[in-house]
């Protein structure tokens, strides 16, 4: 990950630098795409062996539901689309304050993408194999590297940059206004090494709303467009240590360091 800024390059500049060993050790990377898309499909990732849960089935309540990619069990809301979501994308899963919902896939993938719209940095995303918790994704990580003022950029893998501040607001529709305090991005994790992960948790600990949309997985991983962003970085999680462990099996010895 490279960031650009014309303002206060060094910052984000000794976060890369410090996490960069990290990066190319983690089990998991993780990938952002440009502002706007809001679909793994849309991303470039489009192909006859990615699954989508678009939550197309009803709103109101739901404990347990049976998705396109698993079965969804816990405490959350199917909301008709609003400007919370994905314009022109339809309902969209909502996880309330202290509330938590997990996605037990249907078949272990080493790819999984979803929709983080009208975000807050409260939320957080649990992957985990085979009952391990694998990797835990703080969304303030991914906003702390998405400033929303000018002047700051991120670059992608094809050197393409994008300015952080088009991240924030409902793209694409005639709310953007509206939300332009809040970021929507699609976030792709892409198991390496032949990591698989077979559950996902999304839950939300703090005062606010967790919403989410277009639930990806792809059995093997993917080809990546050179559109995307390699925001590894952002998450200071698994150490090599850790992963040692997990490469060898002795996954008694895993234990993750919590920021």
């Amino acid at each position: 990950m490279k960031i650009h800024r014309s303002i206060s390059l060094v910052p984000l500049v000794c976060l890369a630098s410090a996490l960069s060993a990290l990066s190319t050790q983690a089990a998991v990377s993780i990938y952002l795409s440009p502002n706007g898309i809001e679909s793994a499909e849309t991303s470039g990732i489009n192909d006859i062996q990615v699954t989508t849960e678009t939550f197309s089935t009803g709103t109101g309540y739901v404990s347990s539901y049976n998705g396109a990619i698993g079965i969804y069990a816990g405490d959350g809301f199917i909301n008709a689309e609003d400007i919370y979501g994905g314009y022109q994308e339809g309902n969209y899963l909502g996880i309330q304050t202290g509330q938590a919902m997990t996605v037990t896939l249907t078949t272990a993938a080493s790819y999984f993408g979803f929709y983080f719209s009208a975000g807050d940095a409260g939320n957080v995303v649990e992957l985990f194999s085979g009952g391990n918790l694998l990797l835990t994704f703080k969304t303030g990580d991914l906003i702390a590297m998405l400033p929303n003022t000018n002047g700051s950029q991120i670059q992608a893998i094809n050197g393409s940059l994008y300015n952080t501040k088009d991240y924030y607001g409902q793209p694409n529709g005639p709310n953007q206004a509206a939300t332009n305090n809040e970021p929507y991005a699609y976030v792709h994790f892409v198991g390496t090494g032949g990591t698989t992960f077979d559950k996902i948790r999304f839950s939300e600990p703090t005062t606010a709303t967790f919403e989410t949309d277009n639930h990806s997985v792809r059995t093997n991983a993917p080809a990546l467009p050179g559109s995307l962003v390699d925001i590894t970085g952002a998450v200071p999680e698994p150490s090599g240590a850790a992963l040692a462990a997990f490469s060898f099996g002795t996954l008694a010895l895993f234990r993750r360091r919590r920021a």
